[in-house]
């Protein structure tokens, strides 16, 4: 959701939901959520990473809320080696 419309210091409240289908035996933990965020839905720019589960929120800050629509994506990687991805999710937020 758009938290703060403005051109330079706007806001977009991110959430996600936990997995709710996954194997923690054939992909034990630790795990990592990767976030991304996007202005064309194209090239996307990875914004923070979390290492809990629990962690599903994230205040994005400081962009253009104006002008642009905002598209983010989320994944889930566990390590096993090299982290491996698990679930992708993309969404798009705009001032309607």
């Amino acid at each position: 959701d758009v938290r703060t419309t403005d051109l330079l210091n706007g806001s977009i409240y991110v959430a996600w939901s936990k997995p709710t289908d996954l194997d923690t035996i054939q992909d034990p933990p630790p795990y990592q959520y990767r976030l991304y965020h996007s202005q064309d839905g194209i090239a996307f720019n990875q914004i923070a990473v979390f290492n809990d589960l629990n962690d599903t929120i994230y205040i994005d800050t400081l962009i253009n809320t104006v002008n642009f629509q905002w598209t983010y994506k989320v994944e889930l990687y566990y390590l096993n080696q090299l982290y491996k991805l698990l679930h992708q999710h993309v969404g798009t937020w705009e001032v309607l």
